[in-house]
C-alpha cells in the first residue's frame, strides 16, 4: 500500500503555529524589557541634563555677577543683589523660578506622581553662605537626582 505524502496534516500545522507563538511571545517580552530600560536611561539622562543646566545657569551667574546681600522671604525663595541688578530664585514642588523664568523637571507629574520632592528643598543663608538645595527622587526612592549649590556671599558696600 502506498502512502500519500503530498501534504501536511492539521496536527502538524497546529503544532507549528503553537511553537511559533511561544517564540514570538518570548521575543516580545525581551523587546518590552529592552524598551523599558531604554526609557529609564533616557529619563535619567534628561534629569541629569536638567540638573547640569540649572547648576550652570545659577552658579555661573552667582560667580560671574559677584552676588552680594541676599535675603530670604521664606525657605523657598531668595533675592540677591549683584553687579547687574537682582537675581531671584524660587523653589516650589518640582519647579525652579530663576529671574522670572520657570524651569520644570522633565516628566514632572505629567501622568501621575513618579517623582517626590523632600521638604529640605529650598534656600538657606547662614554665616554669609548661600545654600540652594533642589533634590528629587523616584517615588519608590530607588534613584535620587538634583543639586546643591553653596556660594559665599560678599558684603562689599
Amino acid at each position: 500500500m502506498k502512502l500519500n505524502n503530498k501534504g501536511i496534516t492539521l496536527v502538524e500545522v497546529i503544532v507549528s503555529f503553537a511553537l511559533l507563538m511561544i517564540i514570538l511571545v518570548g521575543l516580545f517580552n525581551i523587546i518590552m524589557e529592552v524598551k523599558s530600560d531604554v526609557t529609564d536611561k533616557q529619563m535619567e539622562k534628561e534629569f541629569k541634563d536638567f540638573d547640569n543646566l540649572m547648576i550652570a545657569r545659577i552658579q555661573g551667574d552667582l560667580i560671574k555677577n559677584k552676588v552680594k546681600n541676599c535675603e530670604t522671604k521664606d525657605s523657598k525663595s531668595v533675592s540677591c543683589d549683584n553687579d547687574n541688578g537682582k537675581i531671584t530664585i524660587k523653589i516650589d514642588n518640582g519647579m525652579i523660578t530663576y529671574n522670572g523664568v520657570e524651569y520644570a523637571i522633565p516628566y514632572k507629574d505629567n501622568e501621575g506622581d513618579i517623582l517626590q520632592y523632600p521638604d529640605t528643598n529650598g534656600v538657606v543663608i547662614k554665616d554669609n553662605i548661600l545654600k540652594i538645595s533642589f533634590i528629587y527622587s523616584y517615588v519608590d526612592g530607588t534613584k535620587k537626582f538634583g543639586f546643591t549649590i553653596v556660594h559665599p556671599l560678599t558684603n562689599i558696600e
